[in-house]
């Protein structure tokens, strides 16, 4: 958290030129099919509220994906999909 903290003021005043040449990468990922109404809770009655022992069960057939993309000043990447179940580093490193 330090490093981040000790950035803005590092680089206050750079100018345009100087953050053109940055490449800002960002990942996300995202959910499809039906949103989440009710989460299920599995646990035994003696751990009713343990929160180490809950454990969210998705089961309404939704899918998670991910997606990459970059910029450097005018300059931006294609968007880029990460196949379902490839979400892996290694995965992830082939297809960026």
């Amino acid at each position: 958290m330090q490093r981040q903290l000790d950035f803005a003021p590092a680089h206050l005043h750079w100018t345009i030129a100087d953050w053109s040449g940055v490449v800002w990468t960002d990942e996300s990922s995202f959910e499809l099919g039906e949103p989440v109404t009710q989460k299920r809770v599995w646990r035994m009655t003696t751990q009713k509220f343990d929160l180490e022992s809950m454990a969210v069960n998705h089961q309404s057939g939704r899918q998670s994906m991910m997606v990459w993309g970059a910029i450097c000043g005018p300059i931006q990447s294609e968007l880029i999909i990460i196949p379902l179940g490839q979400q892996r580093a290694i995965d992830f490193i082939e297809n960026v």
